[in-house]
């Protein structure tokens, strides 16, 4: 211990007083403070030199690192927190540092600085300031840090820096502990002796000259400067005897060291290692940060390694010359001589051995090179010579024995290698070449009992537990396979046999232990395609779809053989035929999620994508359906009927330019595929293009003829009999009626039990107002099984027009029922009209007009029509000229929005003006008889007095009739 630098910290206190007193302590208590605070210093000197120790190792360094800071009896630190302005660097200054906590500081120390045998670390002129007080107690201690050494990558040498430690001093269990907080360089300007958060002073009862200071401080009288001295005094003294009582206690502690390095020594020079290892164990606990006893105890464990290694190579040198691996022999005897060359009796096991070797070499060699009969032979003599004690080479039974199995001669086969595990029941080559011929032989309960054997001997060898899982799982013992397979990879894990085990859990169908046993064979292995594979079935199994996809699309990636590919595609194919079953039940939503798992086990099952578009169709989800076709289109861009279905998804969703797009590409690619036609006229039509859709009509039907002349066949007469059905409907909307008649009769003449032409003539009938033979059609139209939404809506407003309220309420209940609703969202403003016209409920019509106006992207001018004579009936007359407005906006010149304008005009009495937008709305047409008859029963009532009205409405009907 360095007692001077104590002296001159204590007396750094002589000349001091405390301007400001922000608590108080004994002198006995701040003396025992400052003590311990300079007491840790010193024990950072011993820590660094340590860590500094060429002699020291590294797992060592890092435990002295550890538990520097830790709670342990050798800490120092308050904990791993602490900061350090690091000072490891050369070119560190007051101005140039970095901080580091604790373990970077001192891990880059023992990293950079050039270590050496003795100290090169010291701490000098030691300091400390007075007791201070924030949280807890502190000592500022003054020191000056020498490195001799030099920094190991700048090659270059340190500068005695001057450097204060903050000391953190705790009472804890009435003895007073230290613990650095921190290290800064400390700076000229610096002083220890600042008077901030300094502690009082007081005498305490037992404190030297105690009742003179006591006086003292009773008499007022008495001046402070003899307090003051007298106040030093007593910490000096104080001091005094700690350093008195310290020298005492550290010479003690400092003979208990000596004699246990002594004894440690003595010891270790008679190689007493275990005697000299508890010494030297014993030094330490004294003084932790001593060097001398950490060197030896890593000579020591250094020593006793060398004296283990070579105990284990002598005892493998035994068991190999046991097993008869005599050059596995020689090179671990030759290598324990290395450690220990004048062990030389091992020279006399080799010579031993090698003179066994030239023995059995001839035979050995022959074998080798495949010339079993001449090794046979010398197995033979050599057997013959040694017949008094075969038991000293029964390898040349094995060999023999080796060489009938080569020949096929199982029988003699077993018999020598039984002869040779007679002569040496350890024989464990003996056992295995008889267990592999047993199972060769099939005989595979015999050949795990000699794997038992083996296994007896080596269970830590995973070489002959995985042989002997082999030979269970061929015998159907699949639980002793795994539970051997387990053992290997306790041992050895492999990629392959993570995966054996893996197929044994699959075939119990144990499918989560196969897949975790998999995931630990692809960690082990990632290139590997089967193994990708088989967690691609194993996913199947256990129906995660998408994450088997991932595995199938990994094990192509990486590679995989033809018969794996078709299993991929076998496993897609058998839920295809799963999600067909499913169909046949109508359970549309099993059958789609196990199609998709299909289609995800096989992205390019094109079969499967066809049919959940299909499916998809079916539940009108065409959005789904067009994302089924596009995959089979990516697939294969010339797949017409791919096109073709996702060209009529496309028109569902209104979409039309796609639909166009696609219907256009299918007549590129079957340019006589009529169904494309119908679907461009479909477009069109719903594009109110009514021309161009006609056209397209036309050409179907053109195509059609042609068919009919190749083919020779009628067959085609119901399709025929649809498009003149379609045709007839378009002229309906250009109000080219007489047109529509004639296509109406024709499609009658080509499909006589089909229900869409009566319908259509019905409707045709149903817009002149010739009511009674539309409601004959309708009703014939139904009864043929042509029966859908539409179909009652224009029934009900036939019923309705014809004054017949009840069954036209009933057939609009029969459409608002109906699952169809979503695909006719029309229905919601037929039934506003209906509730308008006869029950008055503006309300009710006024919520059906909102709900269709949500359900579709654009409602069309009878939508805003309809709206604005709802608007009119509730006496919102500009809403009403707004909705009017719209209406023609949406299409030019519609009659229906002038007759309803008409209406506004006539509700305020301006009859000439409501007499012109009559006029205006049979000119632009499109206006039918109910609507007339409506209009007159309301606000056209006065109207209709007039001759020029009636004129004009006779001229009107005559031309709905042509």
């Amino acid at each position: 211990m360095k007692k001077s630098g104590i002296l001159i910290g204590a007396m750094g206190w002589l000349l001091w007083w405390p301007a400001v007193a922000q608590d108080t302590l004994t002198i006995r208590e701040g003396a025992e403070i400052t003590h311990q605070a300079e007491l840790v210093v010193y024990e950072l000197e011993d820590l660094l030199n340590v860590i500094t120790n060429t002699d020291i190792g590294s797992k060592m360094t890092q435990d002295l690192i550890r538990n520097s800071y830790s709670s342990s009896k050798n800490q120092i630190f308050y904990d791993e927190k602490v900061i350090i302005e690091s000072d490891d660097d050369p070119d560190a200054t007051l101005k140039n540092f970095k901080d580091a906590e604790v373990p970077k500081y001192l891990n880059t120390l023992d990293l950079y600085y050039e270590k050496s045998s003795e100290p090169s670390v010291s701490l000098t002129s030691v300091k400390t300031s007075p007791v201070k007080k924030s949280d807890y107690y502190y000592v500022r201690t003054y020191f000056e840090r020498n490195f001799e050494n030099k920094h190991k990558q700048k090659n270059k040498g340190y500068a005695t820096v001057p450097r204060v430690a903050d000391v953190r001093v705790d009472n804890v269990d009435g003895k007073w502990q230290a613990r650095i907080i921190g290290i800064s360089f400390f700076g000229p300007e610096e002083d220890l002796n600042t008077p901030e958060n300094n502690v009082e002073l007081i005498a305490g009862d037992d404190d030297v000259l105690g009742k003179s200071v006591a006086s003292l401080e009773r008499n007022r009288s008495v001046d402070a400067d003899m307090i003051k001295q007298e106040i030093a005094n007593l910490f000096a003294e104080e001091m005094r005897k700690l350093k008195e009582v310290g020298s005492a206690e550290e010479t003690e502690k400092k003979n208990e060291y000596e004699e246990a390095i002594k004894m440690g020594d003595q010891a270790y020079a008679e190689k007493r290692y275990q005697a000299a290892k508890d010494a030297y164990e014993a030094a330490i606990v004294i003084y932790p940060y001593k060097y001398h006893p950490k060197v030896r105890l890593n000579e020591i464990a250094r020593l006793t390694e060398r004296s283990n290694q070579y105990e284990d190579f002598v005892r493998k040198a035994k068991h190999a010359r046991s097993i008869r691996k005599y050059e596995d022999a020689i090179t671990f005897y030759q290598k324990a001589l290395e450690l220990q060359p004048d062990q030389r009796k091992l020279n006399d096991e080799i010579m031993a051995i090698s003179s066994t070797i030239r023995e059995v070499s001839l035979p050995k060699n022959e074998m080798m090179a495949g010339d079993y009969d001449a090794a046979m032979k010398s197995c033979n003599k050599l057997i013959r010579t040694h017949s008094d004690h075969p038991e000293r080479f029964p390898e040349l039974f094995l060999m023999r024995g080796i060489c009938y199995a080569k020949e096929d001669k199982t029988k003699q086969a077993l018999k020598d290698f039984t002869d040779a595990i007679s002569y040496d029941p350890q024989y464990l080559d003996a056992y295995r070449e008889r267990g592999q011929l047993y199972a060769k032989s099939g005989e595979l309960a015999q050949a795990v009992a000699d794997y038992d054997v083996i296994v007896s001997f080596l269970p830590d060898d995973p070489r002959y537990l995985s042989e002997r899982a082999n030979l269970k799982r061929r015998m159907g013992s699949v639980d002793g396979a795994i539970d051997d397979y387990q053992k290997v990879i306790a041992l050895a894990p492999s990629s392959q046999v993570y995966y054996e085990k893996a197929m044994l859990h699959y075939q119990q169908e144990a499918y989560r232990k196969a897949l975790a046993s998999l995931e630990n064979a692809i960690h082990l292995d990632a290139h590997d395609g089967k193994m990708y594979f088989q967690r691609g079935l194993t996913q199947v199994r256990l129906q995660n779809y998408n994450e088997a996809q991932q595995d199938f699309t990994l094990a192509l990636e990486k590679g995989l053989g033809t018969e794996e590919q078709k299993a991929i595609r076998q496993e897609s194919e058998q839920l295809y035929r799963e999600g067909l079953a499913a169909l046949d039940q109508k359970a549309y939503d099993t059958a789609l999620e196990i199609l998709r798992n299909a289609a995800v086990l096989d992205p390019t099952n094109v079969t499967v994508w066809f049919k959940l578009g299909e499916v998809y169709e079916l539940q009108r989800r065409y959005e789904d359906a067009i994302g089924a076709y596009t995959q089979i289109i990516e697939q294969e861009e010339t797949n017409w009927m791919a096109w073709y279905k996702r060209g009529v998804s496309q028109l569902k969703l209104r979409s039309y330019d796609r639909a166009v797009n696609d219907l256009l590409r299918v007549r590129q690619l079957q340019v006589h595929y009529f169904p494309a036609l119908v679907g461009l006229g479909d477009v069109y039509a719903a594009q109110r293009d009514f021309g161009k859709a006609i056209d397209e009509y036309e050409k179907a039907i053109a195509t059609i003829r042609d068919r009919q002349k190749k083919d020779k066949i009628d067959d085609y007469q119901s399709r025929l009999a649809d498009i003149y059905v379609r045709i007839g409907d378009a002229k309906i909307e250009l109000a080219d009626y007489k047109e529509a008649m004639e296509k109406f009769e024709e499609a009658t003449k080509l499909d006589k039990k089909a229900g869409a032409p009566l319908f259509y003539r019905g409707k045709v009938y149903y817009i002149t107002g010739d009511y009674d033979k539309a409601l004959k059609d309708l009703s014939e139209a139904i009864t043929l099984k042509y029966d859908n939404p539409e179909v009652r809506f224009v029934r009900a407003l036939t019923y309705q027009a014809n004054n017949d309220y009840p069954n036209a309420i009933k057939d609009l209940g029969v459409v608002m029922e109906s699952s169809d609703t979503a695909e006719y969202p029309e229905a919601f403003m037929y039934r506003a009209m209906v509730y308008r016209r006869k029950t008055n409920n503006l309300q009710d019509a006024l919520h059906d007009l909102e709900t269709f106006q949500h359900r579709v992207v654009t409602p069309g001018p009878l939508f805003h029509t309809t709206l604005g004579l709802v608007q009119l009936d509730l006496n919102n007359p500009e809403n009403a000229k707004s909705q009017f407005a719209r209406a023609r906006a949406a299409a030019d010149n519609y009659g229906p929005a002038w007759l309803g304008e008409a209406c506004l005009v006539a509700r305020e009495a301006k009859t000439d003006e409501a007499l012109a937008l009559c006029e205006k709305a049979f000119n632009a047409g499109q206006v039918t008889v109910p609507m007339i008859d409506e209009a007159e029963s309301t606000y056209l009532a006065d109207l209709k007095k007039s001759k020029k009205y009636r004129k004009l409405r006779r001229a009107y009907e005559a031309k709905l009739k042509k």
